[in-house]
């Protein structure tokens, strides 16, 4: 192949990926919600390696303090969080809205709350073959420590989650300000 072949299938093969279009939102929404699940993914086979390779470590440990562990680094991101509505809205973004189709319910100062009907972490384990149970307690033992971890720095927020995705047909993220 002479490199004038390899040139026009090099330009060929690009234009079909469509590097150079605009995305879309829902383009957008789906390399997000790849990117997330490819996350959620390694997070267990790590996990599962540790169980298998490590029986001595308590994997679930490991698994929940490093999760926390990335929570408190995003923290810093943060900014300013004087109530529930900033809390809220400062660990939300775009990619997030799209990703996870989150629509925010309540937004004031003492209560903030929004709905999530897609998770890329729970199809992601639901993908791998995950049980119910192990689905719950990736979920909420294992990943929300990072959830919690991210408002931390703020003793007078409180978070909850009174529904999940891993259990409920939808996850419904609670913060209040506490005096």
């Amino acid at each position: 192949m002479g490199c004038c072949d390899e040139t026009k299938r090099i330009q060929d093969f690009v234009e079909r990926l469509g590097v150079k279009d605009n995305i879309t939102p829902e383009d957008f929404a789906k390399a997000l919600e790849s990117a997330i699940a490819d996350r959620a993914k390694i997070f267990y086979f790590i996990y599962k390696t540790l169980q298998k390779l490590h029986p001595e470590i308590d994997a679930d440990e490991v698994m929940a303090t490093a999760s926390h562990e990335f929570g408190k680094y995003n923290s810093k991101k943060m900014g300013s969080v004087k109530d529930a509505a900033d809390a809220l809205l400062n660990q939300t973004s775009r990619g997030g809205m799209l990703a996870f189709k989150q629509e925010i319910t309540e937004l004031s100062e003492k209560s903030a709350e929004k709905c999530m009907y897609n998770c890329p972490h729970v199809n992601a384990f639901k993908e791998l073959g995950c049980s119910q149970e192990e689905i719950s307690k990736l979920c909420k033992m294992l990943l929300m420590p990072g959830d919690f971890a991210l408002l931390e720095p703020f003793p007078s927020i409180r978070l909850e989650f009174p529904k999940t995705l891993a259990e409920d047909d939808v996850c419904i993220m609670k913060i209040t300000k506490q005096e």
